[in-house]
Formats: C-alpha cells, structure tokens, sequence
C-alpha cells in the first residue's frame, strides 16, 4: 500500500465527508464555461485564506517602513518617534542569510566501469558549473534576499521560473503574495496569480480575444470608451496538467503545461507547476507559515517605541514649567514672553507691572533608571530572537568584550539563521532541478551562457537537452550557504599554533591553505635548508604542468571511448570540448574498424563524419602547438573521407 501524503486542514472536531465546496479539476478538452467555472470556484475557494493573510502582509509591511504609530491616540505635544528595530534586524539577517549561493552537487548513477569515474566526475562538474551559471545570469543572490525578505513580511515566498522563447533563455522571478491565491490546505491542487496590465498589453498577448476583451470590460464598467491605456485585472490560474486565463467568463487562452513532455523525457518524475514557495513554520495548515520572526517582535517593537517617546517626552520636560499668577500683576502675554526668554542663552524679560513672586519655577522629575532599562531590555529580546547581536552586526564594546565571548555570541546568531538557511537551500534544490527541466524540454539547440570560475576566469558552457543525462541527480551541498567566520577561525588556529597545541600541517588546514602539505614542508625548508626552496619549487610546478597536460589526455581518450559505443549505433553525440588529437585516433580507429568488418553503413559514416568534424574545429581552436593542429588536420582526410 503506498504512503498517503496528509494535505488537508487541520479539523479539531475529525469528522468524515465534505470540506468545503466540491471542487473538479481543468482539463484541456473542457469547454471554456467549465473553465470558467472552474476558475470561479478556485477563487472562491481561496479567498477567505487569502483575506485573513492580507491583513497581517498589510501590517507587517506598515511596520516594516516604519508607520508603527497611531497619531490619533498621541496628544499633539507628544513624541512621534519610531526606533525601528524590526527593519535593523531583518536587513542584517538577511545578506547573512543569503550571502553564500547554494551550490548545487550533480551525481550520477553507481557504474561498474572503473574507467567512467573520471568522465563522472566531469560531467558533474560541468552541470553543476551551468546550474551556477543559469543563477548567476538570473541574479539569484538578490532574488533569494527579496524571497526572504517576502517570506517574513508576507508569511511566505514565491518564485516562478519560465522559459523566453524570444531570448531563448531561462528566467526567474520573486512574486508578491499579495498577487497569489492558494488553497487552504497544503495540496498545491492549484496556484492563480493575479495580474494587472494596460488594455493595450492584453490585446497583443491575447490578439484572438481581442472582441471578447473588450466586450467583458464594457460590461464590467457599465460602458464602453476604455482606452488602450486603462488598466485592466485578470486571473492566471495554473495547475500541474494546464495553465490558462481568464477575466471576467472569458478564457483568454489555455495551454498545456508548457514546462513538461508528455510523451517525451523529462528530469521531474510528475509534472509540476511553475511556482516554487517557502515551506517555513506551516505546522502543517496550509503553504503559508503561521508565524514569522517579524511578527514575534512586533509586540516587542511596540515596548520599545514606547519607551522612547517617555524618554524624549520626560526630557522635553526637563526645564520643567513657570506658574504666572495673574493676581499679582502679569497677564498671559507677559507670562509668554517670560517663557520665551527662558530659552534662550542669557535671556532677560522686563516686565512693565508685577510683583516678586508673581512667578515661580518647578522643575522636572528625572526619569527613573528602570524605564531605560526596560527598553534595552526590548532591544535585547529581539537581538535574541532574530540572531542579530552586536557582535553580527560589527559593533563593539570596548572593555566589555573578550574574542571568545564575540565568538560564542556569533556561533549562537549562527544558528539562529540556520533555519532560514536551509529553507533557502530546500528551495534553491527546487530551483536547480527545474532548470534541469526547462533544459530537457526547451533547449532543442545549443545554447552558450557565460561563466566565472573560483580562479576567476572566464568561459562560455555549452547548453542543450543532452547535458543533462538519463539518471543525473541534483541536490544541493548542506550547509554549503552558511556564512564562515575564517578571521574567528584562523586566529583561533594561530593561538593553538602558538600554544603547541596543533600541528604546522593543521595550522595550514584551518588557516584554509588548499595545499597544507606543501606549505608546512616548504616552511620548514625555509628553515633549514632555504637555498633549495626555489629549485625545489620551480620543479614542482614543471611537473604539474605536464600532470594537467597528460590527466586531459586520459580523460579524453577515456570521453573517446564511451562516444565510440553511441556512435558504432549511429546514435548522434555532441562533440566534446576537451577533445586531442588521441580522442580523434580513436574515432578513425573506430572507422577503419568498422569498414573491415563491414559494419560502416552510409547512415552511421555520415554521423562519426559530422561527429568528428565538429571534434577537429575544437582540437584547432585550442591547439597549443603548430605540430597539434597539424595533427588535427590529418583526420579532415584519408580513412576518414573514404569511409563517409
């Protein structure tokens, strides 16, 4: 019996039969009124959720920009000062949090081929180097801070990602919820967004509804006159299966899940729609969180506006106030200047009339100490509620702070943040697995996107539906995003160094060295024997070069070999970037083979040919030497023309 995945509402009273309306599901061969309807009930059936949700998204964002007050309760001498703590802490938790990109990790399926574990091992590293690429061109880093940013304000995020068939390129973007409708559980059953767009711009993305369009507004506006200018709201609504829109009974247009082969290959295992969400404190209702951080230190965030404005009102008045007494001869106008005198640096009121004593001075209570505290006190719970310490935000005591303690104080931020972390992890897994998906489907022809490497050069990846192959998986590296504190990390080695504690070779692990072997052995040659360093290190690095040279020679011939068995089945295969002229020699072995034992077949030559070609224009791109791209040269003829 398979495991039954629990997506309805929580329901305190577990009573059997029907929840709610009865809901039936699109299907593209339905007529456009049961789309509609559909539709209808959809929205219906989200809208009570929604409205809930949209007065918290509404305050939380009040609170957010700073508009915590309630002028009309404030008397007009009163303070209208707002120490937004809220806004501190969620800007300093979030490029914390999203600092590091989420790195993807590609494996592949166990082999029993020994010599398929370095071919492998470049495959992987060249989808995970496109995965990385396809984020960067996307500008993930700040979409994962504005996702983040939106999954505490408005309780949860939202990511749609797509393919342009204009730019032929994959695209991401953050969705305000305030724009999603979902249902009250955690089904997924379905997601419409809401749009709103200029008349002009549905009429060229609808052309064919054009007439409808406009029927449908004038109705809805009680007349006609819209202009192309006038904006206009509609319904995207979208399923697993289909995706269509809508205004008012009007089905605008209906498509099949564009991001999906029916029939054909595809990297998801069931159809999926094109959103992804956050998944933060659900406790298992429905896709919105039930809390946020923001919302546990909003009651606390008041606390503390509160005791600043007593702070600034009780400091206003501390020159405490004058008491005229008309009886004994100053009027109003007098007691007014009298006030205004007292002001200003050595002010003088002169009085026409009045008597000694007609004026007298109280002055101003001090504010007792416990009413600071108590806000610092506030301040200080949220710190621990969002992990944002003085020590994570870079501030300092003076002589109030050892290293040890800032670093405890940091590891406890640390994991304060280490739930949001892997969140964004799960979603960035998402996200990496769809880009697989767009890949398999959408990119019918080569694709080339630009990528940075950690040494810092530069390249162009190749991308079509064959990098992605049968049984690849992709997940992402855990804790791979969580922010390293090295400075605290190498000081901390070095103290241990100093104290004999560790060894040099640990010394250089922890200090981050990519080669603690070889650095601790040269240290010590420094001190011994310091004239052999250099020749040591210049032979070093002569065999390394000629170990990098001889390692693509292997995995090339090895890449050879694997294309060899797909090629002998006249099965079309793209040419490899690191191909050498021994990757060649073995393709025309694989020829002259073939044409001994009369298995070369016109049909199978003319695939090695186009193979081999594109292989040979690779190998004279990156030919090093003259005497290389001579050798390439050799295989455009002889044998090889023959055979084809």
């Amino acid at each position: 019996m398979n495991r039954q995945q629990s997506t309805t509402q929580a329901d305190d009273n577990l009573q059997e039969g029907l929840k709610g309306q009865l809901l039936n599901t699109p299907e593209m061969d339905l007529e456009d009124a049961d789309l509609i309807a559909i539709a209808n009930g959809y929205i219906d059936d989200a809208k009570p959720l929604f409205t809930k949700m949209k007065k918290r998204m509404d305050k939380h964002e009040s609170y957010y920009l700073g508009h915590q007050l309630n002028s009309k309760r404030l008397k007009q001498y009163e303070a209208r000062i707002v120490l937004n703590k809220l806004f501190q802490s969620l800007e300093t938790v979030l490029p914390r949090a999203t600092s590091n990109l989420p790195a993807p990790q590609v494996s592949l399926p166990p082999n029993d081929d020994s010599s398929s574990e370095i071919d492998n091992r470049v495959y992987s590293d060249n989808l995970e180097e496109i995965m990385l690429a396809i984020a960067d061109e996307n500008k993930i880093a700040q979409l994962l801070k504005d996702f983040l940013r939106f999954q505490e304000l408005y309780f949860i995020g939202v990511l749609k990602f797509g393919y342009d068939e204009e730019t032929k390129e994959i695209w991401v973007e953050n969705v305000r919820p305030q724009r999603i409708l979902l249902p009250p559980n955690q089904s997924g059953e379905y997601v419409i967004e809401y749009h709103v767009d200029s008349l002009g711009f549905l009429l060229n993305k609808f052309p064919d509804k054009e007439k409808e369009i406009k029927e449908a507004i004038a109705e809805m506006k009680g007349g006609e006159g819209n202009g192309k200018g006038s904006q206009v709201g509609y319904y995207e609504i979208t399923t697993p299966q289909m995706k269509f829109w809508k205004i008012a009974d009007v089905v605008l247009e209906k498509i099949e899940n564009p991001h999906w082969n029916k029939k054909g290959r595809n990297f998801w295992t069931t159809a999926q729609t094109d959103y992804i969400f956050s998944d933060l404190w659900t406790l298992g209702l429905n896709q919105y969180a039930q809390t946020t951080l923001v919302e546990q230190i909003m009651t606390i965030q008041d606390a503390i506006n509160k005791r600043k404005r007593q702070i600034s009102d009780t400091s206003d008045k501390a020159n405490g106030v004058l008491v005229a007494y008309g009886g004994l001869g100053i009027t109003k106008e007098e007691a007014a200047v009298i006030e205004d005198k007292r002001k200003e640096p050595n002010g003088v009121a002169w009085l026409e009339n009045g008597n000694p004593g007609s004026v007298q001075e109280f002055g101003g209570k001090q504010l007792q100490p416990f009413v600071f505290n108590d806000m610092l006190q506030s301040i200080a719970e949220i710190d621990n509620i969002f992990g944002t310490h003085s020590t994570t935000r870079g501030e300092k005591t003076p002589g109030e702070e050892t290293f040890g303690g800032r670093r405890l104080l940091k590891e406890s931020d640390q994991e304060r943040i280490g739930e949001l972390v892997q969140m964004l992890e799960r979603v960035m897994e998402d996200l990496y697995k769809a880009f697989a998906q767009l890949i398999i489907v959408h990119f019918k022809k080569a694709h080339f996107v630009p990528f940075i490497g950690k040494d810092g050069t530069s390249k162009q990846l190749k991308i079509d539906k064959n990098v992605i192959e049968e049984g690849a998986n992709i997940k992402v590296r855990q804790g791979s995003t969580l922010i390293k504190d090295k400075v605290a990390e190498a000081a901390e080695a070095i103290q241990l160094w100093q104290m004999k504690a560790i060894d040099i070779i640990s010394l250089h692990e922890r200090l981050g060295d990519p080669h603690p072997f070889k650095t601790a052995e040269r240290t010590m040659m420094m001190q011994l024997a310091p004239e052999q360093v250099f020749a040591r290190v210049k032979s070093e690095y002569d065999a390394a070069t000629k170990g990098d040279k001889e390692e693509k020679v292997m995995i090339s011939i090895l890449r050879a070999g694997a294309e060899n068995k797909a090629l002998a089945k006249g099965q079309p295969v793209p040419p490899f970037e690191g191909a050498t002229p021994q990757h060649l020699a073995l393709h025309q072995q694989l020829v002259m083979d073939m044409k001994e034992a009369g298995a070369l077949t016109p049909e199978i030559a003319k695939v090695i040919k186009e193979h081999m070609l594109a292989e040979v224009a690779t190998v004279k791109a990156q030919a090093g030497t003259a005497r290389e791209e001579i050798a390439a040269q050799e295989f455009t003829g002889g044998t090889f023309d023959s055979a084809a």
